[in-house]
């Protein structure tokens, strides 16, 4: 047993002798804050130095030392998880541990002395719980006091009789203390894990690094290695929720670990793991995860036989739960009839989402979403009718506990829906809900506890007779289910091993690919990590706290839904691939994607870098008003085996609508038509009253520039044929290097974004981004990230994408160079003295993980900027002078030689080039090379934007940001135009007043523009 030892200046005089005692007792003596023995170091420092070493497991118990006691006794039991009793006499030190669980004594050295000390410590020590039925019961009480005392959620689901189970477990968060702080404040008082979290943990973080360092030669298989470190953590989780375990008598306090999920068939090898891993864990409250497949029933009657506590998985019905029942119950009677102890646990994990996730497609909106819920509560019936049963009472005569039914894949998965569905939905006495992270987050703030279940499945029968109506065979779609849960699993473990392999290799190389050369820039990027971590922002932005950057949650609280969404995606990928492989078989072979910004520009990453798999099909991204354009695409694509999508956040787009209104006009057949939009839009309706093939509900809680990992960028990646599975998951591992638990000097993405903040706030404002050719076209949806989060109230961050490198000799003293894998040219810019960050690059399929990276850091520079991230409050200008023009015709705008806006460029400044033309045009090289030109002559950084493409990305910069911009407005003829139908205007008529709204919103607001000839404007390219 670990002991954590601390003490003040006053109780420091007998501190290292008490270590002794714990050592000679056979104990580990952890003694903490050895180095602070002054007057001024006060004795609430020494007991959270206790307390934090109990939350995070580092410790079984410990011993704190004042002058008197009273003082840190007082201050330890602040604190969660810690019971704290000043032990003056040898009764008390025995007797507090026995009867009450306390895990700290408290001593007085000034009062006792070093000799009664050792003899206190020694009866603490040795001490241990007694279990009685009257101790269980009085501490069972203490901990509802201790988790909260005010009426919460979490507190509610608990008082009804659910149990409340974390669906989570990584070595940060045991190590963190947000495990132990979850215990004492949500009421949790179980856990659960699964291959995919560990992969994410591993791959992503360095939470495993140290652990696998040390056991680098020791022979082990990657399974063996896997197995020894989740051990660990299943331990240390174990320890956490002993007391709930033994206050409760053995009903709770459960943490579950599975045996290999390769072993799902295997009978046999299933009981011989399971068995190794019990006796591994060695520990009352360790379930052994078992599947509910055929061979894992015969596994689990041997297991419960053999005495193995065991928590039956990858059930999905209610036949599948009785099937795990039987093999429960005929375990347990063997035991009865051997006359062996009953004292052995069970739950059965039925899990609920993926139903609705598999079904959702196949009926109609009023059944959607019903499927789940239907099944949990006939399971549920079935549940309480075994317990009435006569079978069951004989067996709890004789002391057994029941085999709980227990929640499982219970975070919403459709956006439509709320993220407490489930849970709500599920609440039932004597029942198990494992919850993921954000699930009890969210619940724990805004959930709901309604009617409890019953065994009345009248509903529940009439939804699945419809449901079956509408050609769901739920009998079928349940074994389906399970089959993909068992490969599932199988594929997600195998993914695991993958990710350890990956992790150790690297960890041979012993090399940095991630390095910061920030020259004078340092002190400033130092100095605001140090304030984001004084104001607790990696926690608070995982608690969606809208304070980090504002007074008003508008535009923050719902706009944080991009922290989940690889994970609510990555449940949706088997039915985006199964819409992809129905479209395929119907004959389509094209996609023309209409979107604009958000909407469009990850979907143009995704083709550009991607671009058409194997099993995909040829993907097009329209995302202007330029009548060439539409027309083109009009003509080149096979319309009759094109399928058409409409994305729209808000539904009401312009340039998307009027798209959707001109194709709709030459086609009119809604099996051709798809829309993405959030539910309830003005698109989300037509769709639905017009009966398209589809509609996609995003999640709400997500504004455009973050929603490339959401379905407006996963649907299109589904239809190329990307594996969309790996993309989500390379993200994940990002989330999990950046989540709440970990230590934010170990958080890529805080760091990233405290350097960018500070590069903003000290003139080095112009992000220079450079990338590898692979991931070329990232840069254009890096551009939007960037310059829509941060170009506002005269700050922000110029997005430089697409910028050949120069010499030093060619940029000021404005920049920061980005680099994303190695490049001789940004290094030697770093030597030159030009700040430089390079992050790790390993191929196409990083920027899943890059996506992630910038949204997180760009949120936290909007932080340290002081502005908010989410908002656009500039974005309207131009709209709205647009619809100006439309209304009442065009303004005269005269046309002005190059050489006298340019004349006007100034150290510091910035030339953004803005080209309404077709975005196909041989023209965009052109300007590409103008553009270099520019920036060699003048010295200042420059950006090529295609209107009215960039008013949906930099344009919000323009006109928000600091006045540093100069803008080169150059307007193409339109030789093709084409009618917009059901509006007065067309869509050449659409573009020119749209370039005329931003020349007239730059204009008023005092900025350097000028509209010149195209003509002109080329010139300086060639």
């Amino acid at each position: 047993m670990r002991v954590a030892i601390a003490a003040d200046h006053a109780g420091a005089v007998i501190r290292d002798e008490v270590a002794e005692v714990v050592a000679s007792a056979g104990h580990e003596p952890v003694v903490l804050g050895a180095e602070l023995n002054n007057p001024n170091d006060d004795y609430p420092v020494f007991a959270k130095l206790v307390g934090d070493a109990l939350a995070a497991g580092q410790a079984a118990r410990g011993i704190l030392i004042c002058g008197s006691g009273a003082g840190v006794t007082v201050a330890a039991n602040k604190l969660p998880g810690v019971r704290a009793t000043l032990g003056h006499d040898i009764y008390t030190a025995h007797q507090m541990v026995e009867h009450d669980y306390c895990n700290v004594l408290t001593l007085g050295a000034r009062a006792i002395g070093a000799e009664v000390a050792k003899e206190l410590v020694r009866a603490f020590i040795e001490a241990r719980f007694s279990g009685g039925d009257r101790h269980r019961r009085r501490l069972s009480q203490v901990l509802d006091m201790e988790r909260d005392q005010h009426s919460t959620p979490l507190k509610q689901l608990h008082d009804a009789g659910q149990s409340i189970w974390l669906d989570n477990i990584r070595r940060a968060l045991l190590d963190s203390g947000t495990l132990a702080r979850y215990i004492s404040n949500l009421s949790v008082t179980g856990l659960t894990s699964n291959p995919t979290i560990f992969e994410h943990a591993i791959a992503g973080s360095k939470d495993y690094d140290d652990a696998i360092l040390t056991r680098l030669d020791q022979g082990l298989s990657t399974e063996q290695l896997f197995f020894e470190l989740a051990l660990e953590d299943i331990v240390a989780a174990a320890d956490l929720f002993r007391p709930i375990h033994e206050a409760t008598a053995g009903v709770d306090g459960f943490v579950s670990l599975e045996v290999s999920p390769t072993l799902a068939d295997d009978a046999d090898g299933t009981i011989e793991q399971a068995k190794h891993l019990h006796a591994q864990a060695a520990r009352p409250n360790v379930l052994i995860k078992v599947p509910g497949t055929m061979a894992g029933r015969t596994a689990i009657e041997e297991l419960i036989f053999a005495g193995v506590s065991i928590n039956v998985t990858l059930l999905f019905s209610r036949d599948h739960y009785l099937s795990a029942a039987e093999a429960y119950l005929r375990g347990m009677e063997r035991r009865h009839e051997a006359g062996l102890s009953l004292d052995i646990a069970s739950v059965a994990s039925v899990f609920i989402s993926r139903w609705d996730v598999a079904a959702n497609p196949h009926v109609p909106a009023d059944l959607r979403n019903k499927l789940g819920v239907a099944v949990g509560q006939q399971t549920f019936a079935a549940y309480q009718e075994l317990l009435a049963s006569d079978r069951w009472r004989k067996l709890a005569a004789a002391g057994a506990r029941p085999q709980r039914l227990l929640w499982a894949s219970t975070s919403a998965k459709d956006p439509a829906l709320p993220d407490t569905y489930y849970v709500t939905a599920l609440a039932a006495d004597n029942t198990v809900n494992t919850i993921p992270e954000a699930t009890l987050l969210a619940f724990g703030k805004h959930g709901t506890v309604g009617a409890l279940l019953t065994g009345d499945t009248t509903g529940a029968d009439a939804d699945i007779a419809e449901i079956e109506k509408a050609g769901v065979n739920v009998a079928d779609l349940g074994e389906q289910l399970q089959i993909a849960g068992r490969d599932g699993f199988d594929t997600s473990f195998d993914k695991l091993l993958q990710a350890i392999d990956t992790k150790v290799k690297s960890l041979r190389e012993v090399h940095d690919p991630e390095i910061e050369k920030l020259g004078g820039l340092a002190a400033s990027a130092d100095a605001d990590m140090a304030d984001l971590n004084a104001r607790e922002a990696t926690h608070r932005i995982w608690a969606r706290d809208y304070t980090l950057w504002g007074k008003d949650p508008s535009e923050i609280s719902n706009r944080l839904g991009w922290l989940v969404s690889p994970h609510e995606m990555a449940e949706q990928v088997d039915d985006l691939t199964g819409f992809v492989r129905q479209a395929k078989e119907d004959g389509f072979t094209h996609v023309l994607w209409s979107g604009m910004g958000g909407s469009s520009l990850f979907p143009q990453v995704l083709r550009q870098t991607f671009g058409v798999g194997d099993n995909g099909l040829d993907l097009r991204v329209l995302d202007t008003s330029d009548p060439g354009t539409i027309n083109a695409f009009a003509e080149e694509l096979p319309l009759d085996k094109t399928l058409l999508v409409f994305a729209s956040k808000s539904g009401g787009t312009l340039e998307t609508r009027s798209h959707l209104a001109y194709f709709w006009d030459r086609l009119g057949n809604p099996a051709q038509f798809a829309v993405v939009t959030d539910k309830g839009t003005e698109l989300d309706r037509l769709a639905t009253d017009q009966g398209f093939r589809r509609v996609f509900h995003n999640n709400p809680d997500i504004g455009g520039r973050y929603s490339a990992l959401s379905h407006f960028g996963i649907v299109p990646g589904a239809l190329l044929g990307i594996d969309i599975a790996e993309l989500l998951s390379r993200a994940g591992y990002m989330l999990a290097a950046a989540n709440a638990c970990v230590a934010p000097d170990h958080n890529p993405a805080l760091r990233f974004g405290a350097v960018l903040g500070a590069a903003g706030k000290n003139g080095h404002d112009k992000c220079t981004i450079v990338l590898p050719d692979d991931i070329g076209s990232f840069g254009m949806w890096l551009e939007q990230l960037i310059a829509e989060s941060t170009g506002k109230h005269g700050v922000g961050i110029l997005p430089v994408a697409g910028e050949d490198l120069g010499g030093p000799e060619v940029y000021g003293d404005d920049r920061i160079f980005v680099c994303i894998g190695e490049s001789a040219a940004a290094d030697a810019l770093a030597d030159a003295g030009h700040p430089l960050v390079r992050l790790d690059y390993t191929d196409r399929f990083s920027i899943g993980a890059e996506a992630v990276r910038w949204e997180y850091a760009i949120a936290m520079a909007g932080a340290v900027l002081g502005i908010n991230p989410f908002d656009q409050p500039n974005v309207e200008a131009a709209k709205a002078a647009a619809a100006k023009v439309l209304a009442e015709g065009m303004p005269e705008i005269p046309v002005e030689p190059v050489g006298d806006i340019l004349s006007k460029v100034k150290e510091g400044d910035y030339i953004a080039i803005q080209a309404y033309i077709d975005t196909q045009s041989a023209d965009i090289p052109v300007l590409q090379s103008a553009r270099m030109n520019l920036r060699d002559q003048y010295r200042v950084a420059t950006t090529l934007g295609i209107g009215p493409r960039y008013l949906h990305s930099t344009g919000q910069l323009h006109k928000g940001g600091a006045a540093t911009g100069v803008f080169l407005q150059a307007v193409g003829d339109d030789p093709v135009d084409l009618a917009i139908p059901g509006k007065p205007f067309s869509f050449s008529q659409l573009k020119q007043a749209q370039a005329a709204g931003d020349y007239l919103a730059l204009k008023d607001r005092g900025l350097r523009v000028a509209r010149v000839k195209l003509d002109e404007l080329l010139s300086l390219g060639r």
